[in-house]
């Protein structure tokens, strides 16, 4: 199994942008092949913001991205993975892919 989980900074406006592609998207993104969780997470006092998602492979990981790129209007495959909507003021944007070693 694979973890991709992405941070970032927001602005204020951002959370709500995220969110709202979050409850958007949601739907489509499970029925996608691979798809296992999706985790949203933020600190509005900080501006903080994190995604962790879980699929069976990083190839599929990947495809996902892309199709999800195309759903969103084609917005920045980090964009895509925080859940941001094309524009949304989101900075210091960091991926990572982990292989899932253990779960408890």
């Amino acid at each position: 199994m694979i973890a991709h989980i992405v941070s970032c900074q927001a602005q204020a406006d951002g959370f709500d942008s995220v969110a709202r592609v979050v409850r958007e998207q949601g739907p489509a993104v499970r029925e996608l092949p691979g798809f296992r969780s999706f985790y949203l997470l933020t600190d509005r006092a900080s501006g903080k913001l994190a995604t962790i998602s879980f699929w069976d492979t990083e190839e599929q990981m990947h495809a996902a991205e892309a199709e999800v790129a195309h759903i969103a209007g084609h917005a920045a495959p980090a964009e895509v993975a925080a859940g941001a909507a094309p524009g949304a003021a989101l900075t210091e944007v960091r991926s990572d892919v982990y292989e899932v070693a253990h779960t408890a």
